[in-house]
């Protein structure tokens, strides 16, 4: 349930992320270059950087609830191959 909350507010703190440009181009007098080149590339540039944070954070998450699952036995054997691959 921890990791749960944990993704959803992290993912609430990334949509403010990804929103605050905008929020500052309506706050300042905005220029039309910025407006319409520089603050969607911008914008762009966080989405992709936090879907990728995103991502790799879901996979852990999910990694670690896999492995717990699983008996000792299973473990130590998935463990020892896993470092085998990497």
């Amino acid at each position: 349930m921890l990791k749960l909350s944990f993704l959803a507010a992290y993912r609430i703190c990334a949509c403010a992320i990804v929103t605050l440009p905008v929020l500052i181009n309506v706050v300042i007098e905005p220029n039309l270059v910025a407006a319409f080149i520089y603050i969607p590339m911008i914008c762009l540039a966080l989405a992709g950087a936090l879907i990728y944070v995103d991502a790799k954070i879901e996979n852990l998450l999910n990694s670690k609830i896999k492995l717990a699952a699983l008996p000792s036995s299973v473990k130590i054997v998935f463990t020892r191959y896993h470092k085998a691959c990497y």
